[in-house]
């Protein structure tokens, strides 16, 4: 959904991106790693919307999420399903870092999954880096039940 905001990547197929996708009561946090490392944070459903469209449209980010290694889901004894997805950044064509998210879901009771929390670290590359992330064994971030 977030790479369809670029126009390269409009072509893509998938579902928009839109306010829809986050519960009214969701937290958002964004941590850029770089040049000048900086956090954003939101909490409601327009503001975590927002937050996320505007970081991504700025920065013209395209994420590639490593599916071989790279993503993992667990569920909660009360239904909040976590997932985690690392990849690598770009900017059009070029390679310009790393990220790593992870999101909590919930079962929406007019249907389907909307996102009740989310973080994610955007870090970008050194010159000398050529590692694809990968999840480590154990949880990326907490998140308090």
């Amino acid at each position: 959904m977030l790479n369809r905001l670029q126009p390269q990547g409009v072509v893509q197929v998938g579902d928009t991106f839109s306010s829809d996708v986050f519960m009214a009561n969701c937290t958002m946090d964004i941590y850029l790693y770089g040049a000048i490392n900086t956090d954003k944070h939101a909490t409601g459903q327009n503001n975590a919307y927002t937050l996320l469209k505007n970081v991504c449209t700025d920065f013209q980010l395209m994420f590639v999420p490593e599916i071989d290694s790279g993503v993992r889901a667990e569920m909660s004894q009360h239904g909040l399903v976590k997932l985690y997805c690392v990849g690598t950044l770009h900017q059009g064509e070029t390679f310009i870092g790393v990220f790593e998210q992870e999101f909590g879901l919930v079962k929406c009771p007019q249907g389907g999954w909307k996102i009740l929390m989310t973080k994610l670290s955007l870090k970008q590359a050194q010159k000398e880096s050529v590692c694809l992330p990968a999840l480590p064994q154990g949880p990326v971030f907490e998140i308090p039940l």
